[in-house]
């Protein structure tokens, strides 16, 4: 072999040998930045989960909670109605609107999240040792088909000696609050409009969820909205204002009378007249049937005077109607006593 070939030989060898110490020091110093960040992105991922844990759990409380409230977490003083279903929000009560805007409700859920999720998160904080910079606060976003979620909560957790850093965490609550909210303000849209005494069972039309209608005889109407492909229910209350019913009036008696100069032996026959202001039927009765026979009908009035009845005789003459209003007349009936000269005024009959 000639010296020059060798020499080629050589030099290609340090060439390749130098090579191969670039990759392997490339290669050294690579792989535990690599380690490194899958350990992170590892961490990462399971704060992740806890936290998205602690708003599913949360969430899905505060929402259920909403649904048989209708929309509220916290129920407004003294306007909520009392049911058998439990407690439920007026959305119409008798001359005063009260349905919440999406705002209100977004308000609520915040309200309710924040009341929980602050016990769930000190968990992850104490197993995971991430370091906190203020409290937690919530932000819900309600749209048609689903709520969004934005929790701000800076976290910094340290894994083998790097620092990494989070500002805020986003869950996704598959309930159409949105779409549900959206039926029934028009439901309470369509009530007034036609009518507050209306059945409109029938008439709830282009809605996307399902209803149910319950009414009570104190001008109470219960709303149950259900989805069409999910377990959520959503119920809310209007009361509506009682009818302005003119007050109704009992009957009035047209001929009172009392009688004097009355013997013993005579015979009294009176026909009773009454008229009820509402122009219904009107009917008659006696309080003491020892003083004398009333047709309940007619009004004729009865009773031959014998000497139990010397003296005076008081009784009531009742008047009453198909509404069980009457009217109580105080009359008297004065007997002349044994012996007294009768004058010919005996019988009686008007």
């Amino acid at each position: 072999m000639k010296r020059s070939q060798v020499t080629t030989f050589i030099v290609l060898a340090v060439a390749l040998l130098m090579i191969a110490i670039i990759i392997f020091s490339v290669q050294s110093e690579t792989v535990p930045e690599i380690e490194d960040e899958v350990a992170t992105q590892n961490f990462l991922g399971t704060i992740d989960n806890y936290v998205d844990y602690c708003l599913e759990a949360t969430s899905s409380d505060v929402i259920n909670i909403l649904g048989q409230q209708g929309g509220y977490f916290v129920l407004l003083d003294e306007l909520y109605a009392v049911t058998e279903y439990g407690d439920i929000a007026y959305w119409w009560y008798e001359d005063e609107n009260w349905v919440p805007t999406d705002a209100e409700v977004e308000e609520q859920i915040e309200l309710g999240i924040m009341t929980y999720i602050k016990t769930c998160l000190s968990e992850a904080e104490a197993q995971f040792s991430v370091t906190t910079e203020r409290s937690p606060k919530v932000e819900a976003d309600i749209h048609h088909n689903f709520v969004k979620l934005t929790l701000d909560y800076p976290v910094s957790f340290n894994v083998d000696g790097q620092t990494t850093r989070k500002e805020s965490f986003e869950y996704i609550v598959d309930v159409p609050l949105g779409s549900v909210l959206a039926d029934g303000r028009k439901i309470i849209e369509r009530q007034r409009e036609l009518g507050e005494y209306i059945d409109i069972t029938n008439l709830l039309l282009n809605l996307t969820n399902n209803v149910k209608v319950a009414r009570d005889p104190n001008y109470l109407t219960i709303y149950l909205l259900t989805p069409s492909e999910d377990d959520y229910a959503f119920i809310f209350s209007y009361k509506m204002k009682p009818l302005d019913i003119p007050e109704n009036l009992p009957p009035v008696l047209l001929n009172a009378k009392n009688w004097t100069n009355v013997n013993i032996g005579d015979t009294i026959n009176y026909i009773f007249n009454a008229t009820d202001p509402e122009g219904g039927a009107v009917y008659f009765d006696i309080s003491d049937p020892t003083f004398g026979f009333i047709n309940h009908t007619s009004g004729e009035f009865n009773v031959i005077i014998d000497e139990s009845m010397e003296g005076f005789n008081i009784f009531d003459i009742i008047v009453f109607d198909d509404s069980d209003n009457e009217v109580f007349e105080n009359l008297f009936i004065y007997v002349n006593d044994v012996g007294y000269e009768n004058e010919g005024l005996m019988n009686e009959t008007e």
